[in-house]
Order: C-alpha cells, then structure tokens, then sequence
C-alpha cells in the first residue's frame, strides 16, 4: 500500500500516492485526491471522445457518467473524477516518474481545474507589486526564460506551464491567478543567465535545466488577482526597445487567447464550449497585450525591467511606457 503525502499545488492541498519531490509539503484537510492504480474501472457511457496526435504519442479526453477520463499513451491512463475532486492514475508501463508527474501536474490538474470552472492557461505568471501578470506562448518561444528573467528582478514565480485562474461569476470582477508549480525548465544557455544564486536548478530528464525549492522571496504561494496577460511575440535582437506592448481588444484577445488555453485540442464539443465560455469571461476582464521581446538574451534583464515598470503604480506614466 502506497503512503499518501499531503502537497500544495494550484491554490489547494492535494493528498497523493504518486511522489511529487518538487512540491512543498502542505497541511490538511485535502482539497483533492490522487490515487494510483493498475488500471482504471470500465466507463459508464461514455461520450465525446477527442483524440489528438502529439509526436509518437496519441492522446485522448472521454466524457463519462463519473467524470473525465484522459489518455495518454506514453504517460497512462487518468480519471478526474467528483467535479475534480478526485482523480485516478493507472501508469504507463515503463514510464519515467519524471514524465508521469509532469503528465499530472500539466494536463491531468487542468482538467481537474476545468470541471471546477477555472480556466486553464498555458502559461507562466509571476506576481509583481501585488498582482499577476500571466506569459503565455506556444511551447519554446520563451514564457519560461521572461518568468525567470522576472524573478531575478525581483518578482516572484507564481507557476510554470499551467495557471489556473479563478474566474467565476461570482468573482469575476477580480480573476484570480492560483499558484501553480514553481519549477520551470530552461534550457542549459538559457538558465546560465537568468538564474540567480538562490535559484536552485538541477538536470532534467529532456536535457533542460530544472528550477526547484525557490527561495521564499522567490515563490508566490497565494491566489493573487490577475493584472495582465502578456502574448509574447519576437521582436529583432536589435529593436529599439527591450519590450514593447500592444493592448487588445476584447474580441482579439479571445481569438489570441484560444489556442493557449492548456487543455486546447483536447477538449471537444461540449468541453470546448466550456473553455470558450471561461476564456471569454477572462479576456472580457483582465487587459490582454502583445508582448514583444527584443530576441538577445543580453537584454532580457532590461525586458524584464520594463515590464515590471508598467506595473509599478508608484512610477510616473512616462516612465512606465513602452
């Protein structure tokens, strides 16, 4: 029998069988439940299958009469069950814990957000003066390296890969941005220059460097209201600022924001009318900007400034313009 531990993770407290080592330990009661198993029980009518095809791997998402079941099948089989509240995880045979638990931590919790009505974002947030700013980009293009950039300069990382956001209709006036996993992944060049000495990083399985155990003055671990979110595109290495930013309308930044809700592609029909629905509500509340980035690491540290400078209420207008 597995021993449960208690961690802390996307606002909540989760008791779990599966070892997450780059989770802190959290106090209970539980928020939500991860059991593990060798395989899942038979669905009962199942409907709405979406499948995607992602490298060697094929991934599907079922709606059934108990809740979601997500397949994946390099990772393994997970039902997120009770409205998110508990959730089932068969392994993959052979599946490297490190997969598995980014499998977790990345798809399976945001369909756990999904059924309690959060919206999930690709993303990566930080808060600065009070408040979040959320990073969103297709995989590759930076969120991870202008968060780190942000915390050397003095924010603190909120998550990395998933931002659940609260946004409700009871609450939607202020969204909240929930704390996620406070450990990015950069690669090795990327990390030698924006990584502090009190950033701990360590060798990942996929070749990249792993932030973990941030210090306190470097980790938000409290829900915080969502100020902006940044679509970062690339600017020359040779533009005449380090970042500059373009705000959008409402109805363009729905249409930006779709295709970096978390869950994407695997969400179909009804489940897809869901997140439109979430999506919607968050960019018709939180300022939605592009976001262009000077690409020339020797200047990400002035990106970085100026971007904490526009959400800096104490500094003059002027200065806070890009």
């Amino acid at each position: 029998r597995r021993m449960t531990t208690l961690v802390a993770c996307y606002g909540g407290t989760l008791a779990t069988a599966l070892p997450f080592p780059e989770l802190p330990v959290a106090q209970g009661p539980a928020d939500w439940t991860l059991a593990l198993a060798a395989a899942l029980p038979a669905m009962r009518a199942g409907r709405g299958v979406s499948q995607l095809r992602q490298g060697a791997c094929d991934l599907a998402v079922v709606r059934h009469a108990d809740g979601l079941r997500f397949v994946h099948s390099c990772t393994g089989a997970f039902d997120v069950r009770d409205g998110g509240r508990s959730l089932l995880c068969a392994p993959a045979p052979g599946v490297l814990p490190e997969r598995l638990r980014l499998d977790v931590l990345g798809r399976v919790l945001a369909l756990a957000a999904h059924e309690r009505g959060e919206a999930c974002l690709h993303a990566s947030a930080v808060v600065a003066h009070g408040a979040a700013i959320a990073l969103v980009a297709h995989k590759g293009t930076g969120k991870s390296t202008l968060a780190a950039a942000l915390v050397r300069a003095g924010a603190r990382l909120l998550g990395d890969d998933v931002v659940p956001v609260r946004c409700t209709a009871a609450a939607r006036s202020v969204p909240l941005a929930l704390p996620g996993v406070h450990s990015p992944r950069l690669r090795a060049a990327v990390a030698a220059r924006v990584v502090a000495d009190d950033m701990p990083a360590r060798p990942s399985y996929d070749g990249k460097v792993a932030l973990e155990h941030l210090a306190a003055r470097r980790a938000a671990t409290a829900p915080a209201p969502l100020a902006a979110i940044y679509v970062l595109t690339a600017a020359a290495a040779d533009a005449s600022h380090a970042a500059t930013r373009t705000a959008l309308p409402p109805f363009a930044a729905l249409a930006t924001l779709l295709p970096h809700g978390k869950l994407g592609a695997l969400l179909g029909g009804e489940e897809a009318a869901r997140q439109l629905d979430l999506l919607h509500g968050l960019a018709s509340t939180v300022p939605v900007h592009a976001l262009a980035v000077a690409r020339d690491l020797a200047r990400l540290d002035d990106a970085a400034r100026t971007v904490l400078a526009w959400h800096d209420r104490g500094a003059e207008p002027e200065a806070a313009a890009a």
